[in-house]
């Protein structure tokens, strides 16, 4: 695409094909807010003041507008989920509130809570969509939740006692949820990993972290494998994790995965467990294979990325930021180098061959450089990032 800008002084063109990002108009621009993308990958879940927004992702042929379901005013979203099949999506709420808004636009509803003092951040559906999950982050009561949509019970599940933090509770605080299956519950957060089997209601310590520390987790769709990240707790307000691990969920055993480097705060995975993402304060997004060598980098942001999503098939992550922007990027091919790990002769050739800007001596500026606009020969071949 090509338009005239500044003035009229300059022809200023955009690669509509590579790897940029779009920025998503129309969204309410609160960093806070949480993401999600649809099972089939079609769709981008966001939470507005009105109600969730869903957002039409390229490839959708149902429709090229945004669409907006209502939600259970009392819900203030702190997390929301699909469940598996994409009928509906899980909200979690501060104040120990569930909501269940179809996708369809059926009217939503609010699945009975504790207590509204209680702090709550983690749901999971279970794969038949028939289970959701909650439990508190802080101020209890220490319950883990489980409501069946299909008969409308509720069970309550004690969180295991133990060492307690000044500034987090007991050791049962939790973090993240999910299913391994029907019958397999994982939560992770103040003490470790936990696994919950909840045909008897007995639970077992899967990963134990390190003293005075919580763990965060992003579990692959096969219920086999997680990537989790441990967190000093007088760290948490930064919510940096230290080295990332890939645990395995049957076995216990645990790989660290030094490649993404130390400082995330946040981190997701795809549906087949193979590719992760995380985010940091800096702006930057890293995205690569879990087992593989040095990831891409994702730049635009300014500031910290304050959340990030994967859609389940891999091609698509969806970033919020401190800049008020939401912004969908396409996962670049990851059996391509980084741009930043090529040697220098091919990087220069690879940028030379991507713009007709060149940084050139200047000594009459004040950096001692600017940059000059040559013609545009146009691509030989499209790139592709």
């Amino acid at each position: 695409m090509a338009a005239v800008t500044q003035g009229r002084t300059h022809v200023t063109f955009w690669h509509l094909r590579g790897n940029l990002p779009r920025v998503l108009e129309g969204y309410d621009r609160d960093p806070t807010q949480p993401l999600a993308f649809s099972p089939d990958g079609m769709w981008l879940a966001t939470i507005l003041t009105n109600g969730v927004q869903l957002w039409p992702l390229p490839g959708n042929t149902a429709t090229e507008a945004p669409k907006l379901l209502g939600h259970e005013p009392a819900v203030i979203a702190v997390e929301i989920t699909f469940d598996p099949i994409g009928s509906y999506l899980g909200l979690v709420g501060v104040s120990d509130s569930v909501g269940i808004v179809p996708v369809d636009g059926g009217p939503p509803r609010k699945l009975e809570g504790l207590s509204d003092d209680s702090v709550t951040t983690a749901v999971a559906i279970s794969p038949s969509g028939q289970l959701v999950a909650s439990a508190p982050w802080r101020l209890g009561p220490w319950k883990l939740k489980i409501w069946n949509l299909e008969t409308g019970e509720r069970r309550l599940l004690d969180l295991p006692e133990g060492a307690s933090f000044s500034k987090m509770g007991r050791s049962g605080a939790v973090q993240n949820l999910a299913f391994s299956d029907e019958s397999t519950l994982h939560s992770s957060g103040v003490g470790g990993v936990r696994r919950w089997d909840l045909a008897t209601g007995s639970h077992e310590l899967v990963f134990a972290s390190q003293p005075d520390s919580l763990t965060r987790m992003a579990m692959a769709a096969d219920g086999r494998t997680a990537v989790i990240g441990e967190q000093r707790v007088k760290d948490a307000a930064e919510r940096r994790n230290s080295v990332l691990k890939l645990l395995d969920l049957v076995t216990g055993e645990v790989r660290e995965l030094p490649a993404f480097g130390e400082g995330s705060h946040s981190f997701v995975i795809d549906g087949s467990g193979t590719v992760l993402a995380t985010c940091d304060d800096h702006g930057i997004i890293q995205v690569g294979r879990v087992l593989g060598e040095t990831p891409h980098l994702l730049l635009g942001h300014e500031g910290a990325v304050t959340d990030l999503a994967i859609s389940p098939n891999g091609r698509w992550i969806a970033s919020r930021g401190e800049d008020h922007t939401l912004r969908l990027w396409p996962v670049p091919d990851l059996d391509q180098p980084p741009l930043h790990t090529l040697p220098h002769d091919d990087l220069i050739a690879k940028l030379q061959s991507l713009t007709n800007l060149r940084a050139v001596r200047d000594p009459e500026s004040s950096t001692g450089w600017s940059i000059e606009v040559g013609p545009f020969p146009g691509w030989k071949e499209v790139p592709e990032w």
